[in-house]
């Protein structure tokens, strides 16, 4: 489904992206559903973080983090 994922760039702000997590922890996102991937990253090989209060998921797979924001609550429930 769709997220917010901070841009790579210093002061980008929150992109607009799709999300997809395969059954096997595969993490793609996307700009939009059936376009190409813009990267794929094992979760499994990942640190998590979870911010409740502000919405946010912090992917940590030892060389970049991608920085991800729920756009409402029952969203960041869901992922």
């Amino acid at each position: 489904g769709w997220i917010l994922k901070k841009g790579n760039r210093k002061m980008q702000g929150y992109l607009k992206r799709w999300l997809v997590i395969q059954p096997d922890g595969l993490l793609s996102y996307y700009k939009q559903p059936g376009g190409p991937p813009r990267a794929a990253v094992p979760l499994n090989m990942t640190a998590v973080r979870l911010d409740h209060d502000n919405l946010l998921i912090d992917i940590d797979t030892g060389t970049s983090i991608f920085h991800m924001k729920a756009q409402a609550p029952q969203d960041f429930r869901i992922w």
